[in-house]
Order: C-alpha cells, then structure tokens, then sequence
C-alpha cells in the first residue's frame, strides 16, 4: 500500500497564515501537497513515524520541479532517533477513505521556511474558478485554515479533532465535479472503477454489488440534494466494468443511459436509450458557482469501438474513461480494440485544451499533454520490440512464440495479457504493410 503525506508548510506573516505545498514530480499536478510513497505499507508505520520522516525530507527539499515524468520512489533519510530536525511538525491526524479506493494519509503540518507563499483563500479561489487542481484533503486544510484563524498547532489539532476523512461526497476535484469510486470486477491492479458526477450527470455507473450501488446511491444523494435531480447516465464504452450499474441508477431516478451508436449495440438490449454522436454537446446543470456545466462527447476509439470521452470545457476537465489510467494500464484488445485507432485517439486527445484527466481507474491527472506523449511513445516503443523480435525470428511465429522477446519486461504470470495486446501490434503492423499473416503466424516484411 502507498503512504501519502501531506507536506503544507505554513507561517505566520502580518497577522495571517500563509502557505506553501511540496510537490513531488510524479503526482505534482494531480495531488499538490502531498508526497507518495510507494511500498510502505502502513499497517508497518502505526505511528506515523516513516511518514513523518517523509514530511521532514518534502519540507526540508522545497517545491518540486514538476517535468511531467515519471520518478522511481523518493529516498527516505532516516533520521537518528536522537536527531532533532530544525522544521517544527503536527500531527493533523491520520485521514481515512471510507470508500477503500485510496490509501489513508497522514497529515503534517509545520512551519517551514522559502517559498512561494499564497494566502489559502487566494488557492481556494483560484481552485473555485479552475485554475488549479488541488486534492481534497489539502483543500480540506486550506478551509481549516481560514476556518481556524489560529496557529499552526491549533490547525493541526482542530484538523484531528473534526476528523477528515477522504469522502467523495463531500469533496471536489474540481467545481461541480465529484469523482466516486466504487468496487469493481475490474482488472488488477485497479479494485474500484470512478463514477463520475459533473453537475448533475453520471458517468459510468459501474459497480454489480448492492454494498456499492447503496454507497453510490448514499453519495448522489448528498451532493445534489433535494432541488437538484440527476438528469442522465453516460456511458464512456460497454466494458462490464464501467456499465454494469447503469440501468439501475438511471431507473432509479427515470432517467436515460447514453453512450455512443456502437456501445448500444453491443450491450444488451435495453440498456441503452439513446444514442450520442462525436461532438456532440450534452447539458450537465450547474456547478458549485452557479454556473452552467456541459459536456461535449469526443470519439475516441481504440480501447473499444464506441468509447467516448467528455470533455467540461470551461475547466478543461476530461472524463476519460480508459483511454488513460492512473493506476495499472490500458490493456488493447484485438476482440474490440485497435491499436492503430487508440494511437490515433490519443493524438486527437492531446490536440484538445484539457487542463486535467479524470481516468475511470485511479485518481485525476494534472498536465495530461505529458501523459498523452508518454502513452504514445510506450506503445510506438512496443511496437519497435514486436518488430524487432519477428525480424529476427528464424521463421514465421505464433503471437505465444514472440511474448518472451517482445514482452521480456513484463513477469510472466502476465504473459496472457500481454499476448492479447501483441496480436493488436501485429495487426497494426500488418496494416501498415511491414508484416504478413498466414493463419496463426506472422512474417517480417519490413522496412
């Protein structure tokens, strides 16, 4: 399990708090504040002293560079136990998610020293307008801040006296959008699929479990309330694990399920009432604001046939189904998918001005330009592996034949996988001309 950390360094300055958040490359965009670190398991730290020591290490290293890449783990310098450190820290408490999607956090406050330093009502209202992504809990802190007008110590204590936890009904990625995870049959390692609420549309109402239809029922009706009715279900494509709940919620609140042409049929026959079309502009109420919320469909095929991203263009979130994830990856099969169409798609994604990504598996990604390429480059840097292993190959070779070469990076209780997904390289080579087929085997061509 993950350990996150967050690391808000606050000061005094002409009566008012200020502060400042660390961030770490690898989740700089998509979770300000707070610092991951992976393999640490938490049932090992019951006092939060490792994740103390990484709130030491975030403060004393300053903000981060944020490249758009992806590090390996951060180094901990474990401190003496003697060893006093010169940054003053409080414990705000070890926050939970009741919905069991995302690790629990500890939570640090300290005084600290640099900068920049902003005012938190200056980030609530730059996180209002959809300027900035910034993850609930340290928005939570911000709020207590303002809420508190008192030390650091008194932040920190009312923070572990009120007791925040990482609920998705109480908390906004973004203005008007809630993310709810629920659980899944989903493929490992993601366990909870996100149903995402903008204004008052949901997309992907995914979970086959009545625990998690009730918990999602519970939440849909926290945030909208008596006034504000859901008006519809949107489906991104017609895998199990992003559908299998939608004609529930959607009979519950008489309302349709769209998605696009060819994810209705392929679904079973009333799952689906109406059709959407690529471009096509969807009313999705209002925001936190006041302001009017929309949804524009954006075709994106690849992973399936008819899968669709939605696209809220005034804060340039898009929901975006499995076209990307942030937990595990995207798995392209050659049943109902085509690598050359997703490579396309991903092209045609980053094309667009989109500000953050909301994956159906894992949590938002912030810069998401950077990840389009990444993703593009990982599979043009596959599809170099497979063509290198057929050129080489003493004769023509079955898909199972060439896994070891061109998946030699990839364990081998994963070998089935990532078999589906060489034949869509395959294929894809055999459109472009530099590979042939002759029954089960495949030939090098060239160039």
């Amino acid at each position: 399990m993950t350990i996150l950390v967050s690391t808000l360094a606050l000061r005094s300055q002409d009566g008012a708090i200020q502060c400042r958040t660390h961030t770490e490359p690898a989740s700089a965009s998509s979770r300000p504040g707070f610092l991951a670190l992976p393999t640490v398991s938490l049932s090992g730290d019951p006092d939060g002293a490792t994740a103390r020591r990484a709130a030491f290490q975030a403060l004393q290293a300053g903000p981060a560079e944020d490249t758009g890449s992806v590090p390996g783990p951060p180094t901990l310098t474990v401190l003496d136990g003697g060893a006093t450190p010169d940054i003053p820290l409080f414990d705000a408490g070890r926050w939970s998610d009741p919905s069991g999607s995302t690790p629990d956090v500890w939570c640090f406050l300290a005084t600290g020293q640099g900068g920049p330093w902003e005012r938190p009502q200056t980030l609530l209202q730059q996180w209002s307008t959809g300027d900035i992504l910034v993850d609930p809990r340290t928005r939570r802190i911000l709020m207590a801040i303002v809420e508190t007008e008192g030390s650091v110590a008194a932040i920190a204590k009312h923070l572990q006296e009120t007791a925040p936890s990482v609920d998705p009904a109480t908390n906004e990625w973004m203005p008007g959008v809630h993310i709810l995870p629920v659980r899944t049959p989903t493929l490992p390692p993601a366990t909870h699929t996100n149903c995402v609420l903008v204004g008052t549309v949901a997309i992907d109402p995914a979970s086959p479990y009545p625990e998690e239809q009730e918990r999602l029922d519970g939440w849909i009706d926290q945030i909208l309330g008596r006034d504000r009715p859901l008006t519809k279900v949107l489906l991104t494509h017609d895998h199990a694990d992003h559908f299998a709940d939608a004609r529930r919620l959607a009979d519950r609140w008489g309302v349709p399920v769209e998605a696009h042409a060819m994810t209705r049929d392929r679904l079973p026959p009333g799952t689906v009432d109406m059709a959407i079309e690529d471009g096509q502009v969807i009313p999705a109420g209002q925001d936190g604001n006041g302001g009017p919320l929309t949804l524009r469909a954006i075709h994106t095929p690849g992973h399936a046939k008819g899968h669709l991203c939605y696209l809220e263009p005034l804060s340039g979130t898009m929901v975006a189904g499995d076209m990307v994830a942030g937990i595990g990856t995207i798995l392209i099969d050659p049943l109902d998918g085509h690598m050359g169409q997703y490579l396309e798609s991903l092209e045609r994604l980053r094309s667009l001005d989109t500000q953050v990504m909301i994956p159906a598996h894992g949590e938002p990604i912030g810069q998401p330009a950077s990840r389009l390429v990444a993703y593009h480059e990982h599979r043009l840097g596959r599809e170099a592996k497979v063509a290198a292993a057929l050129s080489v190959a003493a004769k023509p070779s079955t898909p199972e034949e060439l896994v070891p070469v061109a998946y030699s990076d990839t364990p081998e209780f994963l070998h089935g996988l990532a078999e589906r997904s060489l034949i869509a390289h395959l294929q894809k080579l055999v459109e472009d001309g530099r590979t042939r087929i002759d029954g089960d085997r495949y030939e090098w061509v060239g160039p």
